[in-house]
């Protein structure tokens, strides 16, 4: 069953004339609900059109690769099936920025933990706001404690990696999982393995690429790099069904 299924045509309408706040998923969706019914007089039929528009347009960043940077990666390309993807700048400098922050937070959170302490074994009266007070440093300095194993985690993982293609060749580096040594491999034995909480990118039980919580257009980024690297570039992943 559809998302929009079970609107009325009015309702539809209205959705229509608020598309730009969809998410990516929602726009086609909508656009699949109008073609699959019979509706004679669209309210606004550039609106319709503006719809189309936005979901080709999305299409084609995802094609050529304009999101990978929500991944922290790169590209490189020499040809249609030669290309190298890296860890971006971008995708660093967010990953020290969490471990700086997540500092702060977490000596935030001492001094909290400090204060709480103080007003139970100093002779002062117990206080309810400076104890709230502490609870709430305590808590920012667990979730910077969170922020520092998140970016470091990924700073770890992802230094030194390197994805090249050429062909139907593949190179792979990624030091924290496979040492120092480059896997070489047939672009036909990599895959795609999805959960409800990640998508990644395989070859056999090693993974490449993983995304954490994805949305449809990282999920769809994903997708597509494994279309580009197995298949030409005028391949489309997202052709309408």
């Amino acid at each position: 069953m559809g998302l929009y299924s079970k609107f009325t045509d009015k309702e539809l309408q209205t959705t229509l004339s608020r598309h730009t706040k969809l998410s990516f998923i929602a726009k086609k969706e909508l656009k699949k609900e109008f073609l699959s019914r019979t509706i004679n007089d669209i309210e606004h039929p550039s609106l319709f059109d503006d719809l189309v528009r936005d979901i080709d347009l999305e299409q084609k960043e995802i094609r050529d690769f304009k999101y990978l940077g929500n991944l922290g990666l790169t590209i490189r390309q020499s040809g249609d099936t030669v290309f190298e993807i890296q860890r971006s700048l971008k995708g660093l400098l967010i990953d020290i920025l969490a471990i700086i922050v997540g500092l702060i937070f977490f000596i935030i959170g001492i001094i909290g933990l400090g204060n709480i302490s103080y007003l139970f074994i100093g002779e002062e009266k117990l206080n309810l706001f400076s104890f709230f007070m502490g609870i709430l440093l305590i808590t920012i300095g667990l979730s910077g404690i969170k922020m520092i194993i998140n970016g470091l985690s990924r700073f770890i993982e992802y230094l030194g990696f390197e994805f090249k293609v050429n062909n139907a060749t593949f190179y792979f580096k990624k030091p924290f999982d496979i040492g120092k040594k480059t896997i070489e491999g047939d672009v036909s034995s990599l895959t795609i393995e999805k959960s409800d909480h990640q998508i990644q990118l395989m070859f056999n039980d090693i993974v490449i690429i993983k995304i954490n919580a994805p949305n449809t257009v990282n999920t769809n980024t994903l997708e597509w790099i494994l279309k580009h690297t197995q298949k030409p570039l005028n391949d489309n992943i997202l052709e309408e069904s």
